[in-house]
């Protein structure tokens, strides 16, 4: 497997890892590398950004392997297809601060592109029978897969939901509101099961803008048309929250159903659920608790103590203050409203227990972290810790199910 292409250099040959017109080396797979989690997210969102063909998303798969060191990290497996991709692919790594790799089967060695595109300094090939084994110009590692994270519940696992704040002046939401979306083709079917399941009435169709000539490149692409976005305001979020307290996401979604069936397919306004008999959230599975929770708010909306408005212009602490003063409201849910209904990026879930789960399994820690350690640890994710705490809560729901 060993040949040699130079003084004191090897390279590894595998069945179809062969030099392309430019002497860069490229095998049928590509993987790329990264430390921890956080590092992938950034990677996908940079390659994304690139004119690369559709193959490498519909291939994608997510895996985490552990190293006979010990070390846990992320690793992404895509094919290879012809083209250029494989070097859009070790760019993004590269700027995401992982690795890219090509090869076959289970062993592949450093991806070299036209930057440096001669051969692999490989002294030896590993037969340890690992899943993975990638040769690195300094370092062989042999993985053993440990755990797979689908890319389409990485990207989509989180709740459909409008973010009142921020992006109401970027995207109509409410009746008569239409949004279109344009989405690449890899990524259309994956976009248009999720809004499916969340009950959004759309429209799709596959389009190709004219060519400029018979050799132009294909940029084929989604065009989905969003008749309306399920509104969610400031009220509607907290009743979200406060349901969701110690309780799985399966069980927040079973009560909040029963919970719309009681209000006519849709969550309580603050009048209605005033209104409502006490009884009416206990039927719904709501502890007695819960229930006064919910009231005490609906009452600060009903006399304008509370508003989206108000609550969209105060900053983060006061946000913090107004909420906590609620009976049954405590930091984990304002900060969790701080990220999912204001869209505030830089908020830290630090108690969370399912959050706490992800970064034990994201960076391959041995115990589960503090939160004096999760606060420490989140401090190179400033000033995006919003954004971290989002994809890590879509990869821990991602393992529960």
């Amino acid at each position: 497997m060993l040949s040699p292409v130079g003084f004191g250099q090897a390279r590894l040959t595998l069945p179809g890892l062969m030099p392309d017109a430019r002497g860069v080396v490229a095998g049928r797979e590509l993987v790329a590398r990264f430390p921890t989690l956080d590092r992938l997210i950034w990677f996908l969102r940079l390659l994304s950004g690139e004119p690369g063909p559709d193959e490498l998303w519909l291939g994608m798969r997510i895996l985490h392997g552990r190293s006979a060191l010990g070390l846990r990290e992320v690793l992404a497996l895509m094919p290879n297809p012809p083209g250029q991709a494989a070097d859009l692919v070790a760019r993004s790594a590269r700027s995401a601060g992982g690795q890219c790799f090509t090869g076959t089967g289970r062993h592949y060695v450093q991806y070299r592109d036209a930057r440096a595109p001669f051969g692999y300094d490989t002294a030896e090939v590993s037969h340890d029978g690992a899943d993975l084994t990638l040769y690195a110009s300094d370092s062989t590692a042999a993985y053993r897969v440990v755990g797979e994270v689908p890319l389409e519940r990485l990207l989509f696992g989180l709740e459909l939901r409008r973010r009142p704040g921020a992006l109401e002046s970027l995207v109509p939401v409410g009746q008569g509101s239409l949004v279109y979306l344009t989405v690449r083709r890899g990524l259309g079917g994956r976009i248009i099961e999720h809004l499916v399941r969340a009950g959004v009435r759309a429209e799709a169709s596959l389009c190709e803008p004219e060519r400029p000539s018979a050799f132009g490149v294909s940029t084929t692409y989604w065009l989905i048309r969003i008749e309306e976005l399920p509104p969610l305001d400031a009220f509607g979020t907290l009743v979200f929250e406060v349901v969701g307290q110690q309780l799985s996401v399966r069980a927040t979604r079973t009560i909040l159903s029963r919970l719309e069936e009681r209000f006519g397919g849709h969550l309580p306004s603050p009048p209605e659920l005033l209104a409502a008999d006490a009884q009416v959230l206990r039927d719904s599975g709501m502890s007695a608790r819960k229930g006064a929770t919910l009231r005490a708010l609906a009452e600060r909306f009903v006399d304008g103590r509370l508003s989206d408005e108000t609550l969209s212009r105060m900053p983060d602490d006061e946000v913090e203050a107004a909420l906590t003063e609620v009976p049954g409201i405590g930091p984990w849910t304002a900060h969790g409203f701080l990220i999912f209904a204001l869209d505030r990026p830089d908020v830290l879930l630090s108690g969370d227990l399912a959050l706490r789960r992800a970064v034990e399994r994201a960076y391959g820690l041995d115990h589960l972290p503090t939160e004096d350690e999760m606060t420490a640890l989140a401090e190179r994710w400033r000033p995006y810790r919003s954004l971290a705490v989002g994809y890590l809560f879509a990869s821990e729901f991602e393992e529960a199910t």
